[in-house]
């Protein structure tokens, strides 16, 4: 897999503001070529940047540009577009803390000092600062040929939580039954269009559509998907799409 910024990535930073100190981020369209299976697609990631206060979360970067030092990094899973030591290295400063399932961890070991790792499971909660972050499961429940987020990976999505704001971000998954159970929240960041790999889009809707987040943003799909005309006519929550390339 190859993955390099796309020439439609959108020239300025495509964000939504929660408050004036409250913002989710966009890293922007990538190009990514898979052999075999994609050829050259404009495809936008699971790749976010949070501001909550000073304190700065990213979320599964790929492809940064102009990188801000993060606090906190974030990662759902191993899968190359989620996951560039590269990125993350951009990302670091003295006492970044990067947390990611067991796949993450033991490439990350390799090259980083133990210090600044966290190895998570699902199930968990971890306090930094006044942020609170509980993983969720992260898997395929879908039947095929390959289960491409199996279960025993123990992949993780992320619960993000402070005083005035919270935020879910799923990673790459099917909708599981400790999501139904989310209440109060600011913002959902789920795949869409996702066929065996990851949500469909209604179930997007559906999910949404009971717990009731303000606002959905949805990733993990090629821009030149159908899937968002769905999202705007369905949704309760208020659809923000963050590639720049749709309104």
């Amino acid at each position: 897999m190859s993955i390099t910024v796309s020439e439609n990535r959108a020239k300025h930073e495509m964000k939504l503001h929660i408050s004036d100190k409250i913002t989710v981020t966009a890293t922007g369209t990538v190009m990514m070529n898979i052999p075999l299976i994609v050829k050259n697609i404009d495809f936008f990631p699971s790749s976010f940047k949070v501001n909550i206060g000073d304190f700065v979360i990213c979320i599964d970067p790929v492809c940064v540009e102009n990188p801000i030092k993060a606090d906190l990094i974030l990662v759902t899973h191993h899968h190359q577009d989620h996951f560039l030591i590269d990125d993350i290295k951009k990302l670091m400063k003295e006492d970044t803390l990067i947390m990611g399932p067991k796949k993450v961890y033991k490439k990350l070991k390799r090259k980083l000092q133990p210090h600044h790792i966290l190895l998570v499971k699902p199930h968990e909660k971890n306090q930094l600062e006044n942020v609170e972050i509980e993983t969720l499961p992260s898997y395929n429940i879908k039947k095929g040929m390959i289960t491409p987020h199996p279960s025993k990976h123990e992949n993780v999505g992320y619960l993000i939580r402070s005083k005035e704001f919270s935020l879910y971000h799923t990673g790459d998954t099917d909708v599981l039954e400790e999501m139904k159970a989310i209440k109060d929240l600011s913002v959902l960041i789920a795949p869409i269009d996702g066929d065996n790999l990851t949500m469909a889009t209604l179930d997007v809707v559906d999910l949404a559509n009971l717990i009731k987040p303000v606002y959905v943003i949805p990733a993990h799909y090629e821009l030149k998907t159908d899937a968002l005309i769905t999202l705007k006519h369905q949704l309760d929550s208020k659809l923000i799409i963050l590639d720049g390339n749709h309104e």
